[in-house]
């Protein structure tokens, strides 16, 4: 039997979740189509109630953090020019480093690493979840996604030390 969200409850989970939600979107895709994810998330979430994919007595903040995880990386995959990639990365906040040459040298490093590093490294650091929430996401134990961050950390201190710092400019 399909079971449907009540109306008042779709509400809550929107005010409790949107911001959270709008801003990951954001972080990894910039503004521009972060709201829209967001939406197609919550739609996808009442469809797979209603069809008994998903127990709507279950907490689907982890069903609405992987949807739009999952869709904003198939848009960045049908972006083909990878300049808006890096726009969408620029106008990302939550990177508190005035300095231009810093948050350059972070992200050639971060571009190396493989996108499940990538991804565990900004869900931590960016989003400010905590590993449960990452491992709910990730649908793994927290154990094992605090192993795998932990892995990720040490890829990225590897790539931080074969960048070359950049330079502003060279005075003769």
């Amino acid at each position: 039997m399909s079971r449907s969200l009540p109306e008042e409850e779709v509400g809550r989970l929107y005010r409790d979740h949107f911001a959270a939600l709008f801003r990951t979107a954001a972080r990894l895709i910039g503004g521009d189509a972060a709201e829209d994810i967001v939406h197609e998330a919550f739609e996808a979430l009442i469809r797979a109630v209603r069809k008994g994919l998903v127990d709507a007595d279950l907490d689907p903040r982890a069903y609405l953090f992987r949807t739009v995880i999952n869709r904003a990386i198939n848009l960045l995959r049908k972006r083909s020019n990878r300049q808006k990639a890096e726009q969408a990365a620029a106008q990302s906040e939550g990177v508190d480093d005035p300095d231009p040459t810093t948050r350059l040298t972070l992200a050639l490093a971060m571009a190396q690493l493989p996108k499940d590093q990538r991804l565990l490294l900004f869900l931590r650091y960016y989003t400010d979840l905590d590993m449960s929430e990452i491992a709910a996401i990730l649908g793994t134990t927290p154990n094992t996604a605090s192993q795998r961050l932990r892995r990720a950390r040490q890829a990225l201190a590897e790539q931080l030390d074969s960048v070359p710092p950049a330079q502003d400019e060279v005075s003769s």
